[in-house]
């Protein structure tokens, strides 16, 4: 009779134990593959771009990022009450990685920035990783439609602006300092161009110089550039948008 009593008592709370664990496992299982779909989502119109982080990076961040999340909240849940546990500690170190990661995608090349809109899509797609982790759904759901928006709409809106502006970025190569510093921009002032700033540095034996340059509607770049190619002591000139 008493060991009947001690069975029946000790079996009920084993079976709410296995099936709380059930689930835990099973919510956790969802919110890693809503954190897999969202960062899909993002990863592959970066994917479409050829961008060194495509969908395999940002599928990675999204979902370590609710992995984190979900191991900082579990270990506060085992631990509360015994000693003082900040959840928040695990996001914050999720961040600081991040920044890390954004920051190798950040690239200078020839004088000019590149990588600044994957490295902010590597950190939306954290974010969202965290917000899946903290049973925010409809705010990652929003964040990551509003950043294909971002990606994707605006981006050709601004190469409509850039076009209509009809601002360029000139690099020039050559031999002699007072050459490109001097007789290139006026070159091009005589063609209608109008100059807004320019930098120069030290490329090996030569000089390399930028122009922000502002078009007339009717000139033509290509004319430009074949122009300051022709000229003397000039081993190079493109135009970059």
């Amino acid at each position: 009779m008493f060991k009947g009593v001690n069975a029946k008592l000790y079996i009920i709370p084993l079976k709410n134990y296995r099936s709380m664990i059930e689930s835990s496992v099973i919510d956790a299982l969802i919110k890693v593959l809503i954190a897999f779909l969202l960062g899909a989502v993002l990863g592959i119109e970066r994917e479409m771009r050829k961008h060194p982080a495509g969908l395999r990076t940002h599928v990675l961040v999204t979902v370590g990022s609710t992995a984190f999340t979900l191991v900082g909240f579990e270990i506060y849940h085992q631990l509360v009450g015994t000693t003082m546990v900040d959840p928040g500690r695990v996001i914050q170190g999720v961040i600081t990685g991040i920044g890390f990661l954004g920051g190798g995608a950040i690239l200078k090349d020839r004088g000019h920035v590149k990588g600044l809109t994957t490295a902010a899509a590597i950190w939306i797609a954290s974010a969202v990783g965290v917000l899946i982790g903290t049973n925010m759904f409809i705010l990652a759901v929003t964040i990551t439609v509003l950043a294909i928006i971002i990606l994707s709409v605006m981006h050709k809106l601004e190469l409509s602006v850039k076009k209509k502006s009809r601002t360029y970025k000139l690099y020039v190569r050559g031999h002699d300092h007072h050459h490109i510093h001097t007789i290139v921009p006026k070159m091009m002032e005589k063609r209608g161009a109008l100059v807004k700033s320019k930098g120069f540095r030290k490329k090996g034996m030569d000089i390399l110089a930028n122009y922000l340059v502002t078009l007339p509607p009717k000139t033509d770049c290509k004319d430009i550039l074949n122009s300051v190619i022709e000229m003397e002591n000039v081993t190079e000139a493109y135009w970059e948008n």
